[in-house]
């Protein structure tokens, strides 16, 4: 699609540049002429179309060329993102695969076929025992059990949709896809606290690891290290290494904003310049402590 939008400009700028000359020869206007006398008079904007709707049209080129552009570059960021996810599960994998808790023992492996059913039920009892342990009402446990069923419906049915419909990778799919989250959204419902006891009660990572600082990094430089976790940025709380890339995204570069973090039990705030923070993060479980 990049490649699309970039012949798309070439062949815009192509044409404009044609049409500049034609309109110079016609009013017996030479390049070498508004070079050597670059007067008032003899300045390109003055030759441009006389004709207001050839102008419109071109206008209408240009704006369209616009947002292609800038379609393009949320896109881009969105497969850099997308990339970076993946590169985090196959360390994730990496790391389970090297793990000696597996065992290749055939002896252990088990020839009845798995209950996905029994699993399941037994996956949803333990989940609602925790959730309750947490405070929550059966009431709310069976409301967010129904939203978080329809959220994932929803997806499900923009995903196959968006590929039937061959717009499965383009910036629609991903407004589309944000939209739906934001529209069922169970952490804006519940509150920062109360979403952190949900994740952790519901076996969900709730917590952005740091695995390691880069030297020389802006991280580096205000002391981050590895083991520590990333509580807020920006005043906002973060709860997936997708929050923490879009936020330092936003604002402007090197403006200076707050990160708190939580390192041996404790947590500390620091300021540090928007933009890269020069980390290689992970997700992990933390168990909340609202006591700070």
């Amino acid at each position: 699609m990049i490649t699309k939008t970039v012949a798309l400009a070439g062949i815009i700028t192509s044409g404009l540049l044609a049409y500049g000359i034609y309109t110079l020869a016609n009013k017996n206007i030479t390049i070498a002429d508004l070079n050597t006398n670059p007067s008032p008079d003899n300045r390109l904007p003055e030759y441009l179309p006389d004709n207001a709707e050839e102008l419109q049209n071109l206008r209408k080129i240009v704006t369209e060329l616009e947002t292609t552009v800038n379609d393009n570059t949320n896109y881009q960021r969105q497969l850099e993102e997308d990339i970076y996810q993946l590169e985090q599960t196959l360390l994730a994998i990496s790391k389970q695969l090297d793990s000696p808790k597996m065992s290749t023992n055939p002896i252990e492996l088990s020839t009845q076929p798995p209950n996905h059913n029994s699993d399941i039920t037994l996956k949803r009892d333990s989940t609602k025992e925790s959730l309750l342990a947490y405070g929550f009402s059966d009431e709310q446990i069976k409301l967010l059990s129904n939203q978080q069923d329809q959220l994932e419906l929803d997806k499900l049915y923009l995903r196959d949709k968006a590929i039937r419909e061959n717009w499965i990778n383009s910036p629609r799919y991903t407004d589309e896809h944000n939209k739906l989250s934001e529209e069922n959204n169970v952490r804006h419902n519940l509150g920062d606290d109360r979403y952190d006891q949900y994740l952790f009660a519901t076996g969900e990572d709730n917590r952005i690891l740091i695995e390691e600082v880069m030297q020389g990094s802006a991280a580096e430089q205000i002391g981050l290290q590895t083991g520590d976790t990333i509580i807020s940025y920006n005043d906002k709380r973060i709860f997936s290494w997708l929050e923490i890339r879009s936020a330092t995204l936003k604002g402007e570069t090197d403006e200076i904003v707050s990160i708190v973090i939580e390192r041996d039990k404790q947590r500390h705030q620091l300021s540090i310049p928007r933009g890269p923070l020069g980390i290689r993060l992970n997700m992990t479980r933390v168990e909340p402590n609202l006591g700070y």
